[in-house]
Parts: C-alpha cells; structure tokens; sequence
C-alpha cells in the first residue's frame, strides 16, 4: 500500500483461521487511507560540497514530481545520489532524506551533508575455513586506510554475496585505536560448493559408467570446476572446465 501512494496506511487487525490441515487463511482489516502524491523534491547540499555536481538530479526529480508517493521511488533518487558521490569520488558524504506531508501532498526533501572524517584502520575477515582470505579482499571495494564510505561497504558485501559461495555474509564496525579509525569486520558463513554424482546405463557400446564432479570454490580460491569422466567397454571420454 505504501508502494503505491497510501503513505499512512494502518493495519488495524488480523485473524489467522485453520480451513483444513493444508490451508491457513489470513484475513487482515487495513486503513489505507488518503493517496498522496509527491508534490515537490529538492536538494539541500552542504555549502562544503559543489551543488552543480547534483545538477542532473533535476532530471530524476522531474520524473516523479506529481507522481503517487513510493519508497522505491526515493530509493532510486538516492541510488542517483550515490552514483554521483562515487564518480566524483567525494569522500565522507552522508544523505537523508526529509518529508513533509499537508493535505495537498508530500514534499521531499534530500540532505547531502559531510559526515565524521572516518577512515578504515583494519578489515578483519572471520568464519573462512575454507575460502582463502584473498578471494574476499579481492571483492572488497573499500581497504584498510580508506576514507569510509557507506556506498562502498554496501557495494563489497552484494558483490561477495554474488560469488554464491557464502550461506551468509555480514558485516559491522568497530570502534579502532581512535575516534575517527574504525575496525571492519565480515563474518561469513560458508556453504557446500561442491556436487558428485555417478551413474551407470547400458547402451550401444555396452555397459557405461559415469562420474562428475563440480566445485564453485576449488581449493578454496573461489574457482569453479567442472570434471566428467564416462567409461565404456570400448571407450574413456572426458571433460575438465
């Protein structure tokens, strides 16, 4: 409901009834309320920062002035934002966001403020047994000695979470060895990587038997391999990628 402009829709009750022992209905009251529409967007940038380099945010703004009210609409703007941010590589850059509800809609508003000077003092890495610590710097996009950055932080933990080979990945900050440097620690979890199977059939060249094997993080080094091995009464086939 708030997707789709209802911005103080209330849940008012819920009844959960047992149909059968399969089937669970839901039945929940709600007061979606009045549907808003976004009647203004703006910028407010600290006078540290160049306000010309947010010019194109108008563009976005333009788009969506008028529109139904959306979470995912000022998502997208701040994900504009943080496009910005990182390709003029500004540095200890903060934002939030500001809205304003009357009658006749929502005015929002988007602060782009610097932050606390924070730099990353360490990155510790705990809960590889079997990934080498190697292959998850190597998807880190922030090091130790870099200016923190929100972005940048967010960015490395979706990017080791797409190699498929951790069950989770987490990440918190620590206070360092002063105010302004901080510990960064990833917890991982690991999961199976790996497949066997084996068969065995009995075709025009006889009796067959087959094996294979496939790991996304062979030796630990986060590389894939694909091994296949087919053995008949008149031939070996088999595959290595």
């Amino acid at each position: 409901f708030l997707g789709l402009g209802y911005y103080n829709v209330q849940v008012l009750s819920s009844s959960v009834e047992l149909k059968n022992e399969s089937n669970v209905e839901l039945t929940f009251s709600i007061n979606a309320g009045q549907r808003f529409r976004i009647k203004k967007l703006s910028t407010d940038i600290a006078p540290v920062f160049d306000k010309t380099i947010f010019k194109n945010l108008s563009s976005e703004f333009n788009k969506f002035a008028g529109a139904y009210y959306s979470p995912f609409k000022i998502k997208r703007i701040l994900n504009k934002i943080d496009e910005i941010i990182d390709n003029n590589k500004l540095q200890f850059v903060q934002h939030s966001v500001s809205e304003t509800l009357d009658k006749d809609g929502i005015d929002i508003v988007f602060k782009i403020f610097e932050g606390r000077k924070i730099q990353i003092e360490r990155v510790n890495i705990i809960g590889n047994t079997v990934t080498n610590d190697s292959v998850i710097r190597s998807e880190l996009l922030v090091d130790e000695g870099d200016p923190y950055s929100d972005v940048k932080v967010e960015q490395s933990i979706s990017r080791l979470k797409a190699r498929n080979i951790f069950k989770t990945v987490e990440y918190k900050l620590n206070d360092g060895s002063s105010k302004d440097l901080k510990v960064m620690e990833i917890k991982v979890e690991e999961k199976p990587t790996g497949e066997i199977a084996a068969g065995a059939g009995v075709g025009t060249e006889g009796t067959s038997f087959s094996f294979s094997v496939k790991e996304n993080n062979y030796l630990g080094k986060g590389l894939s391999l694909d091994a296949s091995l087919n053995v008949s009464e008149h031939a070996i086939r088999g595959g290595l990628s």
